[in-house]
């Protein structure tokens, strides 16, 4: 009889950093609707808490949080999921494992 194992891992912030297209995709999400988007070091908090409750506080009823969310998820899709950065050691890991 033969045994399979599995191994299930999360990708984003475990096996990469989806840091640059999140953040990025996020600012252009807000130049899109006309807002000044701050500056790249000053977002990392959005990262894991809702997009959505994130866009309502920065956007702070200046524009719709749900326009904003839909330019953002067409960005990322397209090109944010693209710029994650694998992290150090993580492909000679996956080998060993």
């Amino acid at each position: 009889m033969t045994h399979r194992s599995v191994l299930m891992v999360d990708l984003d912030g475990t096996l990469t950093d989806p840091a640059e297209g999140i953040v990025g995709c996020f600012r252009y999400a807000l130049e899109r609707l006309g807002r000044s988007a701050p500056p790249a070091a000053d977002l990392t908090w959005i990262i894991g808490p809702s997009l959505r409750r994130s866009f309502a506080d920065v956007l702070d009823g200046a524009a719709d949080p749900e326009k904003a969310l839909a330019i953002y998820r067409s960005c990322y899709s397209k090109e944010g999921l693209f710029a994650a950065v694998v992290y150090d050691g993580v492909p000679e890991a996956l080998a060993a494992l």
